[in-house]
């Protein structure tokens, strides 16, 4: 029992010990290297080279990057691709691909109005029989998202349509069950 308890004992010792001296250690990772999937990164004086889960060694000029238990991470907030919006009201008719397609059993279809209109959407079989108003209405400026539910259709292409103002657009979708 005692010798148990030693060993645990000594376990976390080493544990916070080891943990303590990857804290301290400060690696300066170049932020050239997130770009380069943290497989080589040169710079003027350094080169570090690993893998992604490898720990990273070397010297860089910003401190702000950090390798411990061989991840690599900052104290800093790393902006990624943000896609900005430039306005809440859309410029153009537009309708978007449904989404998932193939889809099983139901899909979202997404479409943009910039001016206040009647809108109607339309789902059609292959043969052009309307099978469904999803939407007969006046919309204010914006953009919209449909779910459109297919679970009692069979499997097959489907078109979907879209009329405002004078405005037209038709698009295809696939029901695979």
């Amino acid at each position: 029992m005692k010798n148990r308890y030693l060993l645990t004992l000594l376990s976390i010792g080493f544990l916070l010990v080891f943990s303590k001296a990857e804290l301290t250690a400060q690696y300066k990772i170049e932020r050239s290297s997130i770009i380069n999937g943290a497989s080589v990164a040169n710079g003027g004086t350094h080169k570090i080279r690993s893998s992604v889960g490898e720990s990273m060694i070397g010297i860089s000029a910003n401190a702000s990057y950090k390798s411990f238990f061989g991840f690599l991470y900052t104290q800093q907030p790393i902006i990624t691709d943000v896609k900005s919006v430039n306005s809440l009201i859309p410029e153009i008719f537009e309708m978007q691909q449904n989404y998932p397609n193939p889809f099983n059993p139901s899909t979202v279809i997404e479409f943009a109005v910039p001016q206040e209109s009647k809108v109607l959407l339309e789902v059609f079989n292959i043969l052009g029989e309307k099978l469904v108003t999803l939407v007969n209405e006046v919309k204010t400026p914006g953009y919209y998202k449909v779910n459109f539910d297919a679970g009692l259709l069979s499997s097959g292409f489907y078109i979907y349509r879209i009329q405002a103002d004078k405005f037209i657009e038709v698009k295809k979708m696939i029901l695979l069950k």
